[in-house]
């Protein structure tokens, strides 16, 4: 947020997690699979 506020744009990034700060926080394999390929095509552009 602070460096969008400065200027430079930043994407805020899923993690498609869930339950954060919880004994049962977790996040599906899929969910990080599929972050992976979004990152990959954002940082090709």
């Amino acid at each position: 947020a602070r460096l969008s506020f400065e200027g430079l744009p930043c994407p805020n990034l899923s993690t498609g997690g869930m339950n954060f700060h919880s004994i049962y926080e977790a996040i599906p394999v899929n969910a990080m699979l599929k972050m992976v390929e979004v990152i990959k095509n954002l940082v090709s552009e």
